[in-house]
């Protein structure tokens, strides 16, 4: 039995066989990855239209169409991290890629949390009078609290990797 090394291929100065040293990107699967993510966020936009469409039925009205409407937006910034992906990464995309998943997140999870508080509160009062409701519109304010903190959390770290990456060159 003999052994017998194959050639290296082409841009590898430092392979012992021919196996490959460097990442190939396949094309193919980054555009089918790229091409499911867009079916899925145009899924979720028509799901924002049809509930926009039918908001007088009993169903949306009751769950809330503009905390609805809030948890789909968030849930569409959750679909562009492949987006963002996708292309060379550059500092720009580092950022932007941090900023779309902290907000989408904040967005969609704060809200089905504030959701469920405001459900809570109402059946889970110990007095006997009527709790006041809380509106959409409160909600949306203490949804506003939470995106603000994220967004302070954001700038001041995106703060510091732009100092770092100016001290570093």
């Amino acid at each position: 039995m003999e052994l017998e090394c194959l050639p290296c291929p082409p841009g590898c100065p430092l392979c012992l066989d021919g196996a490959p040293c460097s990442v190939q990107e396949d094309l193919y699967l980054r555009a089918a990855v790229l091409t499911v993510q867009a079916f899925c966020m145009l899924l979720v936009f028509i799901s924002m239209l049809v509930a926009y469409h039918f908001r007088r039925t009993k169903r949306i009205r009751a769950s809330g169409l503009l905390l609805l409407e809030t948890i789909l937006f968030g849930s569409l910034l959750l679909y562009f991290p492949v987006f963002i992906m996708y292309f060379k990464p550059s500092v720009f995309r580092c950022i932007l890629l941090r900023w779309v998943r902290l907000l989408g997140f904040a967005i969609v999870y704060g809200t089905v949390n504030l959701k469920m508080y405001r459900v809570l509160k109402v059946f889970l009062s110990r007095t006997a009078q009527r709790v006041p409701y809380m509106t959409s519109w409160r909600v949306l304010k203490m949804l506003a609290v939470i995106v603000l903190m994220v967004s302070w959390f954001l700038s001041a770290w995106t703060a510091g990797v732009l100092e770092n990456m100016y001290l570093t060159t």
